[in-house]
């Protein structure tokens, strides 16, 4: 998926700069039926999932949240760090034995609820 502002600079160019669609796919290296996609994009696209798919938290997800609602509400000094999360050392010792660091599940977890 392209970003807005090159869906933006390719409408701009053909509807003031009056450039070919033809010559738009040669300079941003995309086919002609795309650029002519774009062309007819009003809004911003959005890809939705369905459905979210936790193949590999599974059983985790309940623990990781209750992590993160913990860490929430310690002061800066008392949070653990990415390497505690990892190790499994630090003010609340456990390891997720899935394979995934509780940081990235943080960020995950954060565009998931807002």
């Amino acid at each position: 998926m392209l970003p807005m502002d090159i869906i933006a600079e390719i409408r701009r160019l053909h509807f003031v700069e009056h450039e070919s669609i033809s010559a738009l796919a040669q300079t941003f290296k995309l086919s002609r039926p795309t650029i002519r996609k774009h062309l007819k994009t009003v809004e911003e696209p959005v890809y939705l999932r369905k459905t979210q798919v936790y193949q590999q938290l599974g059983s985790y997800i309940e623990q990781l949240n209750a992590w993160l609602d913990k860490e929430a509400s310690l002061p800066r000094k008392q949070k653990r760090t990415p390497v505690c999360f990892r190790t499994g050392k630090g003010n609340d010792p456990g390891q997720v034995s899935s394979g995934i660091t509780l940081p990235a599940w943080s960020v995950f977890n954060r565009r998931q609820r807002s």
